[in-house]
């Protein structure tokens, strides 16, 4: 059984993500989260501004950005649009994620909370 159990600072991501670029975040440790032996997953807020063209970001746990994808997107979005998601995201064992877009747009991303693993 996983609690919540921290809310954190709300930027852990502000960029310009490329057409189809991958990138991985090492969250453990960082702007108040825990270390990754119990960082077990996190609550995000995922805001795509001003994309290219319509797309969609997909997130997932991930050592390294070769990882495979999840199938499922974490947010879509049409082009020029502003639109954001929450989403619960696993952490992998040393507590990064990956993300994923589509095509190239503006990215932020928040965290609301943090789970214990």
């Amino acid at each position: 059984l996983a609690w919540i159990v921290g809310l954190v600072a709300p930027h852990i991501a502000r960029m310009l993500v490329g057409e189809d670029q991958r990138f991985l975040l090492p969250l453990a440790g960082i702007a108040g989260l825990p270390s990754a032996s119990s960082l077990g997953a996190m609550a995000l807020t995922l805001t795509a501004v001003t994309p290219t063209a319509t797309g969609w970001v997909k997130v997932w746990a991930c050592d390294a950005i070769t990882d495979p994808a999840p199938a499922t997107a974490a947010l879509s979005y049409r082009t020029a649009q502003t639109i954001s998601n929450l989403a619960i995201v696993h952490t992998s064992t040393n507590g990064g994620i990956c993300v994923r877009s589509l095509v190239s747009t503006h990215l932020v991303i928040d965290t609301a909370a943090w789970f214990a693993r």
